[in-house]
């Protein structure tokens, strides 16, 4: 029998003893009718939001863009996510917040284009995530933890989830933050740290583009990695998977091995922080920190009351 590094691990302790990252690394910011007033005052659109430069959108709305600012040093200079929960107490109409989200996200940093600016997010049949590269964000059932964007080599920077109508039942976002991962690791198993800062093949997930063979036999990319003092994470098992498959080189016992570990602790109650999302709610993660997940959820038979969440990605 191979000699893997499963037989060297010791039980997961992740009770909050366990670690050292206590600070709350999810901030919840409010909306206020000052804010609310002077955003629909300023009769701003998607448009021009994304396409103004800051100054004018500071000129515009400087509350609303104070409120931006402090959600940006959360993300990028704390490493952490920002929640806003109250934005339905002002907000009606979702043509409105949809563009107040569009413009804290470009408060925080510049909008990616590969899925456009907002991205609806809704559930599609089939189910089943394996056919024809349907994604998690299009379906209802599990979704692992995961972030963004993980096959690219360039990644975004931030991700930005807003609520038009939650689901009738489940759904809840979960997070966890990689200090916590690496923390653990170090506790029980260098091993497993190790076998995670190698590369592994990532095929694409990139609307309408095929990658060939030589493309991801090109683009090797580590699952964790110290990077400028902080633990850099780009994790979405799928894509790894398809790529060892794609590239006719099987993952080995021991990369498995770190994956399935890897796995057991982000499923872990003690390590996640969750989310509740109601209508007109708002989040924004650090993509490189934290990952995300939904729980699994059940919709309305009425297409008008089904879940329906708003994505944007975020360049630094």
């Amino acid at each position: 029998m191979k000699n893997t590094v499963v037989s060297k691990l010791l039980p997961i302790d992740s009770s909050p003893s366990a670690y050292s990252f206590n600070e709350n690394y999810v901030l919840n910011l409010s909306v206020d009718s000052e804010i609310y007033d002077e955003f629909l005052h300023a009769g701003l659109e998607e448009e021009k939001i994304a396409l103004s430069p800051l100054r004018d959108l500071k000129t515009q709305c400087p509350i609303t863009f104070q409120l931006g600012e402090c959600a940006r040093k959360q993300v990028f200079e704390k490493l952490g996510a920002i929640y806003i929960s109250n934005a339905g107490e002002f907000f009606t109409d979702g043509k409105d917040i949809r563009n107040f989200y569009l413009f804290i996200a470009r408060i925080i940093g510049a909008i990616d284009p590969l899925y456009g600016a907002l991205y609806d997010v809704k559930s599609k049949k089939p189910d089943d995530q394996r056919i024809a590269k349907v994604t998690i964000s299009q379906t209802s059932g599990f979704a692992p933890m995961h972030t963004d964007g993980s096959w690219l080599a360039n990644p975004p920077d931030a991700i930005g989830l807003l609520c038009l109508s939650p689901a009738m039942k489940g759904g809840e976002n979960e997070l966890i933050h990689t200090h916590q991962i690496r923390e653990v690791l170090k506790n029980h198993s260098v091993e497993i740290f190790d076998i995670l800062q190698r590369p592994f093949y990532r095929e694409s997930a990139s609307p309408g583009f095929e990658v060939s063979v030589a493309d991801v036999e090109a683009a090797q990319l580590p699952v964790m990695e110290d990077r400028n003092g902080f633990c850099h994470i780009q994790y979405m098992r799928r894509w790894i998977e398809e790529g060892h498959v794609k590239v006719g080189k099987p993952l080995s016992d021991n990369q498995i091995a770190a994956l399935d570990y890897l796995d057991q602790l982000l499923g872990d109650q003690n390590l996640i922080q969750e989310v509740p999302m109601k209508k007109f709610d708002m989040i924004f993660t650090n993509n490189h920190t934290i990952l995300h997940t939904r729980k699994p959820f059940e919709d309305a038979t009425d297409e008008t009351q089904k879940r329906h969440m708003v994505r944007v990605w975020i360049k630094r």
